[in-house]
Formats: structure tokens, sequence, C-alpha cells
């Protein structure tokens, strides 16, 4: 039984479904921090340091917003954010259109890359202050397959690549036959890392 609420900042579908389905109950809003399309890489830090600190931006900037009915009670404020580090090394993000999404997917077919999701947790009290922060992330390896012109065409028409990072979502394009295998968890591809995160989120929801 959950005795804090549960605030999840993002705007990702499938983040909220994967929790929904993990049995919590939880409230989406969408941050005002701006995800960089291109994240840019960081001679300092990792691409795990990197998105946990973007998920961190991302939790925190809900705070500014003074006197919102979700800050009226003690609550766990999840931020997240996901890198794909192609074969090359390069850091890639959602694609901010077409030809981006087509250049993306160029570098990741035929090759494995890695999909790095960062995650924050913070714990306010009854007033909205932010008493506990903790941030980590996860990684898994995705290998893709070759894919021929028409199919990517396809998909490119489609707008399926759409606010996802690396343009596209594992499980839709395992659905549509797409040559793709994997070495993780599958959940932190798709953009949470629901092995990692679920039994600290109930020991902070309770």
């Amino acid at each position: 039984m959950q005795t804090r609420r549960l605030i999840l900042a993002s705007r990702s579908p499938r983040r909220l479904s994967l929790l929904k389905e993990a049995g919590f109950d939880v409230t989406q809003i969408d941050p005002p921090f701006a995800d960089p399309p291109e994240p840019a890489m960081h001679a300092h830090l990792s691409a795990e340091q990197w998105a946990a600190e973007l998920a961190l931006h991302k939790a925190r900037s809900l705070f500014p917003q003074q006197n919102q009915t979700w800050q009226h009670g003690s609550s766990v404020v999840l931020g997240a954010d996901t890198i794909v580090v192609d074969a090359d090394g390069n850091w890639l993000g959602q694609p901010a259109d077409r030809d981006a999404a087509k250049r993306i997917l160029t570098a990741l077919l035929g090759r494995s890359h890695r999909v790095v999701t960062g995650v924050a947790l913070l714990m306010t009290d009854e007033q909205g202050t932010i008493l506990t922060e903790a941030t980590f992330a996860d990684a898994a390896t995705v290998t893709m397959g070759t894919l021929d012109s028409s199919a990517l065409s396809t998909f490119l028409d489609s707008q399926g690549w759409r606010g996802k990072a690396g343009a596209y979502n594992l499980f839709e394009r395992i659905d549509a036959g797409w040559p793709i295998t994997f070495d993780g968890d599958p959940t932190t591809i798709v953009g949470l890392p629901m092995k990692k995160i679920t039994l600290e989120l109930r020991r902070m929801l309770s």
C-alpha cells in the first residue's frame, strides 16, 4: 500500500505504462526541463553519469512551481532519462526530425549499441520540501540486424521514431519483426529499469 504519492516527472507514455503495469499508483507531470534531443558528450562524465544527472534535473524542475496540488503531502518524485551510445561511442538522444531519425537508425543497424537509462528519486515531506535525493543508472546492450531500405523508409514515414531515444522502441520493433536481440533488462531499453527500481520504489512509498 502506498502512503506517499508517486510523481513521474516525465512526458513518456512508456514510463507511465511500465509503472502502472508494476502496480504503482502514479501521477504524471510534464517537467519544464527541456530534454536535449542530441545529448552533448562530456569528457569528464560517462553516459551513465550524465543520464542520471539529466534525470535529476527533470525531477528537480518540478519544484520551482509553487502551490501545486501534487506538492501538498509527502511524495516520491521520479525523473528518468535515456541515452543511446552507438558502436563508435557517440551519444544519441531523441531525433528532432525524420532526417535525424534516419541518421540515428543508420548508425545503429547492423551493429550493437548500449542503452543507458538514468533515474532520480526525490522524497518530499508534507510541505513538498525535498528530504532525500538518490540517482543511479542501468545499461543494456542491443544488437540490430540489417533492414532493407523500403522497411526503413516505411518506419520513418510512420513517425514511430518520435519521442524515442535512439529513434525506436524495443518492444514495438520486435513486434514488427525487426532483427533485434538484447542483453540486459528490456525495460531499461524502453526507458525505465524496473528490475532495479521496483523494490526501492516500494520501500520509499510505504
